[in-house]
């Protein structure tokens, strides 16, 4: 049986993806997640030491968690064709979102 749900791991039956697509998506993802880390540190500080504003930190958790499943999920749909690389690029937009908000401080 042949499901075509958007997001799904592949099963034992799927086709490997091509090594290209799959070392692209790891690029960005990785990319994603070292560009992530500063940002989420220095929210981190700001949050702990108190100079956020009580808006900041349920904004700043709720944009990098909306981030961080919409890379996985470009995991999950990598037999899409475009799918996968719309969801990275939905993070990187999340991920400056929350660098802008962060720099703001």
């Amino acid at each position: 049986m042949r499901t075509t749900a958007p997001l799904r791991l592949p099963g034992r039956h799927d086709p490997a993806p091509h090594p290209v697509r799959l070392a692209g998506i790891c690029v960005w993802a990785a990319g994603l997640a070292l560009l992530g880390l500063p940002v989420a540190g220095r929210s981190s500080v700001a949050i702990l030491a108190g100079v956020a504003p009580g808006w900041f930190e349920p904004t700043v958790v709720t944009v990098g968690l909306l981030g961080i499943v919409s890379t996985g999920a470009g995991f999950a749909a990598i037999h899409r064709r475009w799918l996968p690389w719309l969801l990275l690029a939905a993070a990187t937009g999340l991920l400056a979102v929350n660098l802008l908000l962060t720099l703001s401080l």
